[in-house]
């Protein structure tokens, strides 16, 4: 199929139904995509704290693709 994994990175804000729990989280991730990306940092966040899997959590911060190969950031920004 080819689905090529990309090293991506979130630095930012987490919140809990517009509230701000975490004003500095930082992850990074291989996904296929940027959404898949923010969905496993929102995953993470929620193992990392202790809060169930249906907890409501949200990343208002972008999404970051970074060149895993020599780590040096590529200027691609993703908000969804």
């Amino acid at each position: 199929m080819g689905t090529e994994l990309k090293k991506y990175k979130y630095r930012g804000s987490v919140k809990s139904f517009d509230k701000i729990i975490n004003e500095d989280y930082y992850a990074e991730t291989l996904a296929v995509s940027p959404k898949k990306a923010k969905s496993n940092f929102i995953y993470r966040y929620k193992i990392e704290h202790g809060l169930l899997p249906e907890s409501k959590i949200s990343l208002p911060g972008l999404v970051q693709e970074i060149d895993w190969a020599r780590n040096i950031k590529r200027r691609k920004y993703y908000d969804n």
